[in-house]
């Protein structure tokens, strides 16, 4: 496995969940999306983080932008119709952010 340390794209998506609907957002992150982003060839890890009642950051982190444009153009669209974000959501607002590897800090081992 390769280490997240190793990404070259992160994936950064600020959604707003639709009230009453966070418990049903979470298990379909659970259930649906953990597994299927986990499948998907070139995704070193992801996490969801809550900011507040309704709004959260779900950030994957990528091998690099190549790799994310394959799964999102072959594996999402599945995913996506399985989670039927719709019911759940407000909004979604996303963006890949291709990392400068010459600025990266690592710690030293």
């Amino acid at each position: 496995m390769t280490p997240p340390g190793s990404a070259r794209a992160p994936r950064v998506v600020r959604l707003r969940s639709r009230p009453g609907r966070e418990a049903h957002f979470l298990d379909v992150q659970r259930r649906v999306w953990a597994p299927g982003m986990a499948a998907a060839g070139g995704m070193l890890g992801g996490l969801v983080t809550r900011l507040d009642a309704h709004r959260y950051l779900v950030t994957t982190l990528w091998s690099g932008a190549a790799a994310h444009a394959h799964s999102a153009a072959g594996h999402l669209p599945a995913l996506r119709e399985r989670a039927a974000p719709g019911a759940d959501l407000h909004s979604v607002t996303g963006h890949l952010l291709p990392l400068e590897t010459a600025w990266r800090v690592l710690p030293q081992r």
